[in-house]
């Protein structure tokens, strides 16, 4: 079977390890049947064997050969594929090899007659021994031992030399090793009428054939540190890494060129005495030929001047192996191609923000080259581009993810530098600001850091604006805190740029480190005192949330809204109040709901949903009274106010509004209004809901708070076996809030027979897991209620449910304030989700008892390594941190 033509592709390939070529790995073994349709031949480079055997260099145009080399744990295999009309092969009738596999002998050399002849010569690196091997169309093969002597040993002197200097053992032949067999086997070509070419047939056309040879490792001199392990089951040669010398020869003997090779240059008796300049290969891994693979589509499809974004893809896959391979093709002199092979990189080094012990056993080769000396002695190959005059716009990316440690050396150069190139470190200073920002970098934290600081005591640097804002932006970017005194002396700049950037870093950096917070305070109420430009006094407002309790900076955004008339910087002033704890905070929304200013109205509002006061009610009222439709910052301020005058106007906005979104938010509003009237109503919205988000809202609000005759409604949902589950479950629950007659026999009846009203209408059988579910839920229910006697029911149920289970579970608990075993339970986990909900819930349940846990797991290993994952661990953090705080709260 031809194979498609890889020629092009892989000829771009051949520059992939130095001066050696590839030969790949078999992902199985190959079948030897003389037909190349293996997997490994598909992926193999081709070899033309082309070059004259009379004259240095010089090609044919077409080969009249093509080579392929592969391996395994137990083989090297040659493949060849033969072009030729007139098929000669001749045998002198004898055979060679061992007694139980002969292999008939073939003719390699005619002198007067036409003779068509396969040669390779093989030698693991030594030019005084190496195999040479015939094969044939016939399938007829030979191998000799063959020795060149040095012409230092005395055996060059004596007649074994033979004529032309070499020892022909022909009386040695490759063994077998075992079960590991040589073998060999030629497909005839169809010709044109279709039939097989003929061999030693002048009357007809011929168009060739293929052929596989396979050789064991052992016989043929392998090196021994290949060799597998004594106690190997099965044994397995590991190649990969090594080379071998390998010519491949062709004699054809109706050509006017009888010889034709593999090499380039030529000695005299060079076929024998020629192995320095055979060429080298180099034996690598079945992912590596992949790897190789796929840069190289990439590669032609640049040369192509095609599209190259699936083929970027497919090469990135391949992981770091890939982005090794592609810098081998980095040329300053070929842009497009580098942007393309920089976007390997990119995408490869995705792997880098892993934790090193992931990377260890899931990306040995990643975590090589990320986390171990010589490894980062590789990323060199991978940074030759930050020496070019002319960066691609994916270089700079491609830098931070795969090579920072040259990266880093890059950037102590910059800053030492007089004169800097600003504008490379412009183009670096955003793809590193959002790593770092994102928390990416776990190798080189400290480093980047300390060399950022440098950055900004270059005098060059801090003379340009825009280069100055952008180490600016970086330094709050990577949280180097040393950078202060610059960012503080940037706050003073003559060129707004500069102030605006500065003051985006100070609050970054004073909101994400407490001793930054510190010693910037004094410093930020200076200048905000003196600060003119409104896109400034905009930024300093959004940074003056980095102190949420400090009473100066709340008088000095009270003393800036009152001097600026920019609505921009009262809105941020706004937003600002909303996230802090400001004693100024009323007095703020307040002048801002009494004199509306177009953009500005909203924030006040979702400040004053934030910060509820009497005071800012009648603004509320007399503001919603005077508007015909619900905007949600307003329906959120009135559901706020927990004023009963409230109820009527979010009352009539839900009766209007169509918008199920808005409908959820009016009811959320309602839900916070105290007033009996409201709450009947909400009942009676329960009652006849007809939208399941709806309904579920609604229990929500009953279980949250005594509704009016709520327990009738919410009874009638949750044995209801043909509303929606969810629905239901959310009635369960509410009715655990209720303790009346009706809401106890309800539970009683569910809890009693959970398997009549908790199967599935579709399903033809009960399922387990959902009844026992839905038992857990009725307990709690139940206990919710007061019945402590099921405690250890509740316990039993825990231990049988499945993890989602079990946060919900858990999560009921934190809601309701209660406190259960579970949680002591819970804290012990060593999954995440059940965790995070079990210190929620031991917050809630406002027992001392769980303080000293919750320390020893704030402080412990285990939260270190989820942390070193990657896992986003702020939720916990924070729950624990507001557990363990004197002043806590449920």
């Amino acid at each position: 079977m031809k194979l498609p033509a890889f020629s092009i592709l892989f000829a771009l390939t051949l520059p992939l390890f130095a001066e050696a070529n590839l030969i790949v790995e078999a992902p199985i073994p190959v079948v030897v049947d003389g037909v190349l349709d293996d997997a490994v031949w598909q992926t193999a480079p081709p070899v033309e064997v082309h070059y004259l055997g009379s004259e240095t260099g010089k090609a044919n145009a077409k080969p009249p050969m093509i080579a392929r080399y592969a391996w395994d744990g137990n083989y090297l295999y040659l493949a060849y594929e033969i072009f030729d009309a007139n098929l000669v092969a001749l045998g002198p009738g004898t055979q060679q090899g061992p007694p139980e596999n002969p292999r008939p002998a073939a003719v390699i050399f005619e002198t007067d007659g036409k003779l068509d002849l396969v040669e390779f010569f093989l030698s693991f690196g030594d030019k005084h021994f190496m195999w040479e091997i015939h094969h044939n169309a016939l399938n007829q093969f030979n191998d000799l031992l063959c020795i060149v002597p040095d012409p230092e040993w005395p055996v060059s002197q004596t007649t074994l030399a033979g004529k032309f200097g070499i020892m022909f053992n022909d009386q040695e032949w490759i063994a077998d090793d075992g079960e590991a067999t040589v073998a060999m086997a030629v497909q005839l070509k169809p010709k044109a009428d279709g039939q097989p070419s003929t061999v030693n047939d002048p009357r007809d056309t011929d168009t060739g054939y293929t052929a596989e040879i396979r050789l064991p490792w052992r016989s043929i001199g392998a090196p021994k540190s290949a060799e597998p392990e004594k106690e190997a089951a099965p044994p397995h040669w590991d190649l990969a890494g090594k080379t071998v010398s390998l010519l491949a020869v062709t004699q054809n003997g109706d050509g006017e060129e009888r010889y034709h090779h593999t090499s380039p240059t030529r000695t005299p008796n060079w076929f024998h005495k020629g192995q320095p300049n055979w060429p080298v290969y180099t034996f690598v891994s079945h992912a590596e030929g992949a790897a190789a693979l796929a840069v190289g589509q990439v590669v032609a499809n640049a040369a192509a001047n095609q599209s190259s974004t699936v083929a970027v893809d497919a090469a990135a896959k391949q992981g770091v192996g890939a982005a090794l391979i592609a810098a081998t093709y980095l040329d300053e002199n070929q842009p497009l191609l580098a942007r393309d092979l920089y976007e390997i990189l990119i995408l490869a080094g995705e792997t880098r923000r892993l934790n090193p012990e992931v990377l260890r056993v899931y990306q040995p080769e990643a975590y090589g080259l990320f986390n171990t000396p010589e490894g980062r002695a590789r990323q060199s190959q991978l940074a030759k581009g930050l020496i070019w005059k002319e960066w691609p716009d994916s270089l700079p990316e491609a830098m931070v993810r795969v090579a920072p440690v040259p990266l880093i050396e890059w950037l102590k150069t910059q800053a030492a530098e007089p004169k800097p190139d600003l504008a490379k470190l412009r183009q670096m200073a955003r793809p590193l600001g959002w790593w770092l920002r994102s928390r990416n970098e776990r190798q080189h934290g400290d480093d980047f850091r300390a060399v950022i600081v440098a950055l900004g005591k270059n005098e060059a640097i801090i003379a340009d604006p825009t280069t100055a804002a952008a180490v600016l932006k970086l330094s709050a970017d990577a949280g180097a805190e040393q950078s202060l005194e610059f960012v503080s002396a940037q706050l003073r700049a003559a060129e707004p740029e500069r102030r605006l950037a500065a003051a985006e870093a100070f609050g970054r950096l004073a909101k994400n480190s407490a001793s930054v917070h510190q010693k910037s305070r004094k410093v930020f109420l200076e200048i905000v005192a003196t600060e003119s430009d409104p896109r400034v006094q905009n930024q300093l407002a959004v940074a003056a949330e980095a102190w949420p309790e400090d009473t100066a900076v709340g008088a000095a955004m009270s003393a800036l809204f009152n001097r600026s008339t920019d609505a921009e910087v009262r809105r941020s002033i706004l937003f600002a109040v909303t996230n802090t704890q400001w004693p100024q905070a009323s007095e703020l929304i307040a002048q801002a709901l009494n004199a509306p200013q177009p953009g500005v109205l909203g924030a006040a509002l979702e400040a004053a949903a934030v910060h509820p006061s009497p005071t800012l009610t009648p603004a509320i009222l007399k503001l919603a009274a005077e508007l015909g439709e619900a905007p949600p910052p307003v329906i959120d301020a009135l559901g706020s106010t927990q004023d009963p005058a409230a109820g009527p106007l979010l009352l009539a906005w839900l009766q209007k509004e169509k918008n199920p979104a808005v409908r959820l938010k009016l009811l959320v509003a309602l839900g916070r209004l105290p007033d009996e009237a409201v709450g009947k109503a909400l009942v009676e919205l329960l009652a006849s809901a007809a939208e399941p988000m709806q309904a579920e809202i609604l229990c929500r609000l009953a279980s949250h708070r005594k509704l009016p005759d709520a327990s009738r409604v919410l009874a009638g949902l949750a044995e209801d076996v043909t509303a929606p589950l969810p629905i239901r479950a959310q009635a369960v629950w509410a009715l655990g809030n209720y303790r009346d007659a009706t809401a106890r026999e309800s539970l009683t009846r569910l809890s009693r027979n959970p398997e009549q009203f908790f199967a599935s209408p579709e399903a033809t059988s009960l399922i387990p897991e959902a009844v026992e579910q839905a038992r857990c839920f009725v307990d709690l229910a139940r206990l919710r209620q007061g019945e402590t006697k099921l405690i250890p029911q509740i316990s039993e149920g825990y231990e049988r449910a499945t993890p989602a289970i079990r946060v919900a579970m858990l999560q009921s608990l934190a809601e309701a304030k209660l406190d259960h075993p579970m949680i002591q339970e819970g804290l012990r986990s060593g999954d995440y989700a059940i965790l995070q909900a079990a210190v929620q819930a031991a917050l809630a349940s406002g027992s001392p008892a769980y303080r000293a846990e919750l320390q020893t797991l704030r402080d412990s290993p285990q939260l270190r390594t989820l942390a070193e994952s990657g896992l986003d661990l702020s939720p916990l953090t924070r729950a624990l941190d507001q557990a363990l705080s004197p002043t806590s709260k449920p």
